[in-house]
């Protein structure tokens, strides 16, 4: 039986290499999805393709020049986490350290907020 993988998620039809992209993948049904693994200045693995940023974000830059902080492709929004939990995915926002960022969170409905700053977090989550 001939298997189907999903080439950066569906990159045809959808934003490459991202979450929302290996969802529609998976919601079509393919039986793997490819991904591409890049390293950052301070070490860090982040899924992209292309060796420059400048083609898939606002940004420009080669990914190895940049620090994970500043590649850090803000995906998250009400559309991701309402159809993440549509189909029993709990959407883990990472790492998320200032007030406003916690309060999109909370009012986007996320499962889990990751955060350098937990006393942020939960001194926000009490409002």
């Amino acid at each position: 039986m001939v298997k189907v993988l999903g080439h950066r998620g569906c990159a045809g039809i959808g934003p490459e290499n991202t979450i929302r992209g290996f969802k529609r993948a998976m919601d079509l049904g393919v039986d793997f999805i490819e991904l591409d693994v890049r390293m950052s200045r301070d070490r860090k693995l982040v899924v992209i393709h292309d060796d420059k940023v400048d083609r898939t974000t606002n940004d420009n830059g080669y990914v190895r020049d940049l620090t994970f902080e500043e590649l850090k492709h803000k995906f998250i929004d009400k559309e991701v986490v309402v159809e993440c939990h549509k189909n029993d995915i709990e959407v883990n926002a990472w790492v998320v350290d200032e007030v406003e960022d916690i309060e999109k969170m909370k009012e986007f409905g996320v499962d889990i907020i990751s955060s350098d700053y937990p006393d942020r977090v939960l001194e926000e989550l009490k409002s």
